[in-house]
């Protein structure tokens, strides 16, 4: 399937991938996308899904204005991605919204999120230290409505 947005191929081909843009005040893109793997663990095209979405909100934010915060929301990006592929079934779904001087992605999967909480792990885990990145570089985050969302100012570098 050909990703798109208004109507134009922006991306290229994606094995079942879909892009939504929606236009307006609050500018946002949705991105959902089919994993390969099941229960057994990830394949090579799972693995490689963060960075497609991370090229991806960078594209957008260029595109809003506001690439200045690209650093922090591509992190943002890896770990809730991630963390959706690791530990969620079914599609994975990423939105980021830009809304006045804030950014706010979120993630879901057919998998129902509990309430979480950032633990910091042992010091020679070699993971389990996502949301505490999360907690650190985000304002503020949480799970609403299944999804698990955070935001971060992003002011636009514009001139106006």
């Amino acid at each position: 399937m050909t990703l798109a947005a208004t109507g134009r191929q922006v991306l290229g081909q994606a094995a079942a991938s879909s892009l939504r843009c929606t236009p307006g005040p609050a500018q946002s893109f949705e991105l959902c996308v089919e994993r390969e793997s099941g229960l057994a663990g990830l394949t090579d095209r799972d693995l490689r899904q963060p960075s497609i979405f991370r090229r991806i909100a960078r594209a957008f934010l260029r595109k809003w204005g506001v690439a200045i915060c690209q650093d922090s929301v591509c992190l943002l990006v890896s770990e809730l991605v991630t963390n959706a592929l690791l530990h969620g079934r079914g599609p994975v779904s990423f939105r980021m919204v830009h809304r006045g001087r804030i950014v706010e992605l979120s993630v879901a999967t057919d998998e129902s999120v509990p309430d979480l909480a950032a633990r910091p792990g042992a010091e020679l885990d070699e993971c389990g230290r996502g949301l505490v990145l999360v907690d650190a570089v985000a304002t503020d985050w949480g799970v609403r409505d299944g999804r698990v969302w955070c935001t971060l100012p992003c002011h636009s570098t514009r001139s106006a």
